[in-house]
C-alpha cells in the first residue's frame, strides 16, 4: 500500500466519521440506532446507555466496582452506574487511541481494538 492509497483511505474515514456526526446532530437519534431519540436537559444532550451483563461479565463488574470503590462515586446506584461508565468511556478513549497508534489507522473499528486489547 502506498502513501497515495493510505491518503485515500484516511480521506474515506475522515467523511465516514463526517458524516455520522451530521447524521447525530441532524437526527438526534442514539448512536444505537434503534430509533430512539436523544433526550435533552435544558440545552445538554442527554444519552442513555442500557445493558444486561450475564455470568462472567457481572462478575467482572462487581470486582471492578469493590476495587474502584464504586460506593463512594455517588449516593445513589444511578449516580455509582454513571460514574463508572465516564470512567470506562475515559479508559476505552485511550485504548482506542493506543490501539489507533499500534496499527497506524486513524479510526480503528470495534474488531481492530478488540484484537488490540488480546494482545
Amino acid at each position: 500500500m502506498n502513501e497515495n492509497d493510505n491518503l485515500q483511505e484516511s480521506s474515506d474515514e475522515n467523511k465516514k466519521l463526517a458524516q455520522t456526526l451530521v447524521d447525530k446532530k441532524e437526527g438526534l437519534m442514539s448512536a444505537t440506532n434503534d430509533l430512539t431519540p436523544m433526550k435533552k436537559k435544558g440545552n445538554k444532550r442527554v444519552k442513555r446507555l442500557s445493558a444486561e451483563l450475564v455470568d462472567d461479565d457481572v462478575t467482572d463488574v462487581e470486582i471492578l466496582e469493590t476495587i474502584l470503590r464504586s460506593s463512594e462515586m455517588g449516593s445513589t446506584k444511578i449516580e455509582r452506574d454513571t460514574a463508572l461508565i465516564k470512567l470506562s468511556i475515559k479508559a476505552l478513549s485511550r485504548v482506542v487511541r493506543d490501539c489507533s497508534k499500534k496499527t497506524g489507522k486513524r479510526f480503528p473499528d470495534a474488531l481492530d481494538v478488540a484484537e488490540y486489547l488480546k494482545d
